[in-house]
């Protein structure tokens, strides 16, 4: 990321990537482990994510992950 607040939404971004990993099916959406390998990319654990982020991210991130849990078996129930 670059430009302004370049870091906030770098650590944003990975936030949403972990809720993405959530959300979606591994199968259809897996991780580019090229991009990965290529980019020597580190993906910072979630406790990592909320230390970075300020207070109204972080304190967000936890009930966004528990929506996007239950979105998902509702999605997945609904369409079986």
């Amino acid at each position: 990321m670059s430009g302004e607040n370049a870091e906030l939404r770098a650590w944003r971004a990975w936030a949403c990537f972990h809720l993405a990993l959530e959300v979606l099916p591994h199968d259809d959406f897996p991780q580019d482990l090229d991009q990965i390998k290529r980019e020597s990319l580190i993906i910072p654990p979630v406790t990592k994510i909320l230390k970075n982020l300020p207070q109204a991210d972080s304190s967000s991130l936890p009930a966004g992950s528990v929506l996007a849990r239950t979105a998902s078996v509702s999605a997945h129930s609904s369409t079986g």
